[in-house]
């Protein structure tokens, strides 16, 4: 990905639901080069109150210095993946260096 520029992903409707559910989402990256490389989850909720559709996690991953593969779950406790905005969650960097997405996994139950 290029720097600062996020990445968005849907769940299969056969796997997810428009009603309030618990999930894992495990992130498998890797930097690029040396520099800032960090993000945070925004995923879609049901009840936003007159907001955005979408709630941060809060929940800041760094990747180390290393240039291996690295990985970071969150675990969301009220997602509503109804696709109302073309996708379900994205991961946005912030004033990031460039880095390379291996895997994106999503589970009802911890890895």
């Amino acid at each position: 990905m290029q720097s600062n520029e996020s990445a968005a992903f849907y769940v299969h409707p056969s796997f997810s639901s428009i009603l309030t559910n618990d999930y894992y989402i495990r992130l498998t990256v890797r930097r690029v080069e040396k520099g800032n490389v960090g993000m945070n989850l925004f995923y879609e909720v049901a009840d936003s109150k007159g907001r955005a559709a979408y709630r941060n996690k809060g929940e800041w991953f760094s990747l180390s210095e290393e240039t291996a593969w690295q990985t970071h779950t969150w675990h969301v406790t009220d997602a509503s993946f109804a696709k109302m905005w073309g996708y379900d969650f994205s991961f946005r960097p912030e004033q990031s260096g460039p880095f390379v997405i291996g895997k994106v996994e999503v589970s009802k139950v911890l890895f």
